[in-house]
């Protein structure tokens, strides 16, 4: 008589191909960016600084994923070097300039993720409305959460506790100069954050 399988014998195959058609899944979307192309956009960028540009530099860009191009930090330094041309479109509330700075922490060094960080932290007291709306749609962009650019301004005053309460209050009162309803909800998150830090 021949003994019947069970199913929990079944159950571990069928749960390992569960995980590797996911992983799999997630490794195609997860492409490695095309980093000539990316460099190439950039230099456009960096020599004229239009429109045009900034949207095909953002469309090179990685949507998802964490990826570091090996190049000795030639091409990081690069955009650190001439960070001024994102900074400026970020704090005029430029939205594009303002997503393409969210979609740089994918390809983000230590140095690079900290400036980000400060200049959407500074957009928060320039226009607030844009950073909610931004920080709302790209939360899952940042790294350590939204705390990194809530808090960025423990960076500028690492020794001055004073000075460091001054900022935490006064982006506590931009924020709460917020009256879009919709936004609401989120500023309440947000100026709780700031209160813990």
């Amino acid at each position: 008589m021949r003994k019947k399988r069970s199913n929990s014998k079944r159950m571990p195959f069928s749960l390992i191909f569960l995980v590797m058609i996911i992983v799999f899944s997630l490794s195609a979307q997860l492409s490695v960016p095309d980093w000539n192309l990316l460099t190439n956009n950039w230099n456009k960028l960096v020599n004229e600084p239009n429109e045009q540009n900034l949207n095909a530099f953002f469309n090179s860009l990685p949507t998802q994923g964490r990826f570091l191009f090996d190049d000795d930090g030639v091409f990081i330094r690069s955009i650190l070097d001439n960070f001024i041309i994102l900074e400026n479109r970020v704090l005029d509330g430029d939205r594009l300039g303002v997503k393409v700075v969210f979609r740089l922490y994918n390809i983000a060094d230590n140095a690079l993720s900290e400036k980000l960080s400060r200049v959407l932290g500074t957009l928060l007291g320039f226009n607030p409305q844009v950073f909610l709306e931004e920080t709302s749609n790209n939360q899952n962009l940042i790294p350590g959460g939204v705390e990194t650019i809530l808090g960025s301004y423990l960076l500028d005053h690492p020794d001055n506790p004073s000075a460091q309460e001054l900022e935490k209050k006064y982006r506590i009162n931009v924020l709460e100069s917020i009256t879009d309803k919709k936004l609401r909800p989120l500023v309440r998150e947000y100026i709780r954050i700031l209160k813990k830090l």
